[in-house]
């Protein structure tokens, strides 16, 4: 499917190698990361915590004084138990009353 794609897809055309995707690439998030911890928590059950990955990230752009292609992204987590009003009393708290 995603070599040469399907349901409207052109696939990226050319095959996938087990070796090329073992090799070691420069981050451009830390989503990655995070998805990996809260799949690993579910695996293990739930348990109320919180989590954050804090990592170097890269981007391909342009170098000048005020910008490098490298820096630290944070990303957090809160894994506890959720109903309605807990969604309702964050977006109220984001966006204000009347949501």
């Amino acid at each position: 499917m995603h070599q040469n794609g399907g349901y409207g897809s052109v696939g990226y055309g050319y095959s996938w190698k087990l070796a090329e995707s073992q090799k070691n690439l420069l981050r451009t998030h830390t989503t990655a990361v995070s998805s990996r911890m809260l799949y690993r928590l579910a695996q293990d059950g739930f348990r109320p915590a919180k989590y954050f990955s804090i990592d170097r990230v890269f981007r391909n752009e342009a170098i000048d004084r005020t910008h490098l292609a490298e820096f630290h992204q944070v990303e957090g987590a809160r894994e506890a138990p959720v109903n309605e009003s807990d969604i309702e009393r964050l977006a109220e708290r984001q966006w204000g009353s009347g949501v």
